[in-house]
């Protein structure tokens, strides 16, 4: 009895044995019978750990990136100056080519018929504000600026494009100080038209009631990487109408300090495509979100590499359309789901760390897949972390996924042609080691973070038709690790530890 319970206790063919769970991912799938495990003596033996292997297929989903001559200061030639300087009461103006202007201490007001202008502000002023409608584009030079107004710091009152320019080593401050305003349009910086942030220096943006950014068309950041834009707000950090498109930049957008209540970065009827730049987005509402209604622009989010890190007390990275990610690296802490792409979730190239702390990770109306690259999920409460229903479709042909949380309620298909992947189903503790191997071939060691009751894991370390022993608890020596998954070191399992946890291989469904 012993010995036949022993034989019990050991290997696991995850090739062939597929334990029947009625959560599981995949129940679709036809149920075989186990056949018997071979009796595998205990051993103390060390297994070196290795690193994940990066399989990347075809990468899928948005492809854009939103290049437009148009955005590029370098295709305009701004050979006029307008030379602004603010004073405690006071501004002074240098330069009227073909403009009107208008002043009241230090409000400044200017109309310009005028072409190819560049408009240099500097100076300091506690009740100060800039004003500019302008048939043609034009060029605004912020250097060293700090204005305080009770409404709007900048207003941008026309359709033309309208480059606001940060010099190397200036640092510029604008703050709105109004105790409350109930019009959504009060903000830090407003433009009408085409905004396109660029440059090399630092701007701040402080709203104690108002939204950091707000324009009404596309709006475009081409900082270089030593540049620095913080906007520190209650309401939306940035939030434009068309489109926003991110080229670089340190950004850090912060809408959770002072019982706020805005979005990080929003675009209320468009896109977002983001190609390069270091992202800190803390938000009291969502953090990254394409308008949740689909109207006259498809509201595709697309991120083409940068580094972010995220944290929202809703959602973390929203749109109704389709999300994209590539070459990015990107931590992410949402309270509600951590990725919402109605129409799909397409993961490329890159690291992901995903966390909600009571919702899915990733969920879609229709797709999710994932195609290269190393994806963390976490659920922290009973929510599964992959949502797709069975309707969808869940594709993994390449990259590495490990997902934790609670047992799937949606059931997707694996589709055809997917890599080999495989779920535990047990109640899992946390800090408890978890080895897997296919003889003396490190495949997954994993210490768990947290409790939970599913995991999910697919690499191509993980091979098909091969014999695998899964162990519980043991011990890692020199261990080196990414998210809790060790890349480094050697396992010894506990003797005699070898455990039968119910396991399905997520077999391609046809």
């Amino acid at each position: 009895m012993k010995k036949h319970l022993l034989s019990c206790l050991t290997a696991l063919f995850i090739s062939l044995s597929i334990i029947s769970c009625s959560n599981d991912i995949d129940d679709r799938i036809p149920k075989k019978r186990s056949t018997p495990t071979p009796e595998t003596p205990a051993t103390e033996k060390e297994i070196h750990i290795t690193p994940l292997t990066d399989s990347a297929a075809a990468p899928q989903g948005g492809q854009q990136r939103g290049e437009d001559p148009s955005d590029q200061l370098s295709n305009y030639t701004f050979d006029q100056q307008v030379i602004i300087t603010f004073s405690e009461g006071n501004v002074q103006v240098v330069g009227t080519p073909n403009i009107t202007v208008r002043k009241d201490q230090a409000h400044l007001s200017i109309s310009s018929a005028a072409q190819n202008v560049e408009y240099v502000l500097s100076g300091s002023a506690s009740n100060g504000s800039f004003s500019l409608s302008s048939a043609h584009p034009y060029k605004l030079t912020l250097r060293n600026l700090s204005l305080t107004n009770e409404n709007t710091v900048i207003s941008l009152s026309n359709n033309s494009k309208a480059f606001v320019n940060i010099p190397i080593g200036t640092t510029n401050v604008l703050t709105n100080s109004i105790s409350y305003s109930d019009n959504d349009n009060t903000a830090v910086l407003y433009s009408l038209g085409s905004l396109i942030l660029t440059g090399e220096g630092n701007l701040s943006l402080l709203g104690q009631n108002t939204s950091g950014i707000v324009c009404q068309s596309s709006l475009r950041t081409t900082l270089s990487s030593q540049a620095n834009l913080s906007v520190k707000v209650k309401k939306d950090g940035i939030r434009s109408k068309t489109a926003y498109i991110g080229d670089g930049g340190s950004l850090v957008v912060d809408t959770q300090e002072n019982d706020g209540l805005g979005n990080a970065i929003v675009v209320t009827n468009g896109y977002v495509i983001i190609n390069d730049g270091n992202y800190t987005l803390k938000a009291k509402n969502n953090a990254l979100m394409a308008s949740l209604t689909q109207r006259e622009t498809d509201p595709f989010i697309t991120i083409n590499g940068g580094t972010f890190s995220i944290s929202a007390w809703a959602k973390g990275i929203v749109s109704p359309s389709i999300v994209t990610f590539s070459n990015a690296k990107i931590d992410l802490n949402s309270i509600d789901t951590g990725v919402y792409g109605g129409k799909g979730i397409y993961i490329n190239k890159g690291l992901y760390d995903f966390e909600s702390t009571s919702e899915n990770t990733l969920e879609s109306e229709l797709l999710v897949s994932l195609t290269a690259g190393r994806t963390f999920l976490k659920s922290l409460g009973t929510k599964t972390p992959i949502n797709v229903p069975p309707t969808g479709v869940f594709e993994i042909t390449g990259g590495s996924l490990l997902a934790t949380g609670g047992k799937p309620e949606q059931k997707a298909a694996l589709k055809e042609g997917s890599q080999v992947a495989f779920a535990f189903f047990s109640d899992f503790q946390s800090n408890t080691l978890l080895h897997l191997r296919e003889g003396e071939r490190e495949v997954f060691t994993y210490r768990t973070p947290i409790s939970f009751a599913y995991l999910l894991f697919t690499s191509s370390k993980l091979l098909p038709n091969k014999k695998y022993d899964f162990y519980k608890e043991g011990t890692v020596r020199e261990g080196e690790e990414e998210n809790n998954l060790y890349k480094e070191g050697y396992y010894k399992e506990v003797l005699m530890q070898p455990i039968l946890i119910p396991i399905r291989l997520l077999t391609p469904k046809k």
